[in-house]
């Protein structure tokens, strides 16, 4: 350790961040400022991991929940706390697309909304990796809306992911819930009222 140039030098007691960078919450801050460099390290994991999945002796239904059970909520956490945005998001999801398709030995023109849409002839119980990053980020906006700490609460915290905006789309799902809460239960299709049954809204 070396000794302080002045009094009020404190550097050889307090490293810097772009020596030392810091981690926090699992977020790595360094002199950048900047989360580029952790985005590109999250591409590389992801693309890691589904290389490993592949060159794995299992069979395309076991690969599929690897990376629906493991690989997804993996990099759940690195999508939440990283301004990742939608079109880096998208780019991962078709990333991923390429591996399903040589898993479940489906053609390359298959869209790749067969593989995510409930109404497909075949819904497979995956979920778009935009769709994981979006629901992520509405988790960690109500996280700091509704912190029981005032400071946090009243400083109107806003998460970044691209053009779209966090705050009023959880505004517009807030508000389809409770409308759906105020309608109730209605007819479906030719059966009478009540006999049908119909999902739990929650309060």
């Amino acid at each position: 350790m070396r000794e302080p140039s002045s009094p009020t030098d404190f550097s050889c007691y307090i490293p810097s961040i772009h020596s030392s960078p810091v981690k926090f919450l699992g977020r790595l801050i360094d002199g950048t400022l900047s989360d580029r460099k952790a985005i590109v390290e999250l591409e590389e994991k992801l693309s890691g991991c589904l290389k490993s999945i592949h060159k794995s002796y299992f069979t395309g239904s076991q690969k599929l929940w690897f990376l629906q059970h493991l690989v997804i909520p993996r990099v759940q956490w690195p999508l939440l706390i990283y301004e990742v945005s939608i079109s880096c998001a998208s780019s991962l999801e078709k990333h991923i697309s390429v591996y399903i398709r040589k898993w479940l030995k489906i053609h390359p023109t298959i869209t790749n909304l067969s593989f995510y849409s409930p109404l497909s002839p075949c819904p497979l119980p995956l979920k778009p990796l935009t769709a994981v990053l979006k629901s992520s980020k509405i988790s960690g906006h109500l996280l700091l809306r509704d912190s029981i700490d005032p400071l946090v609460s009243s400083c109107n915290p806003r998460l970044k992911v691209g053009n779209w905006k966090v705050d009023e789309a959880t505004t517009i799902a807030e508000a389809e819930m409770c409308f759906n809460q105020i309608q109730g239960p209605r007819q479906m299709g030719r059966n009478g009222l009540g006999i049908a049954k119909l999902p739990e809204i929650p309060e």
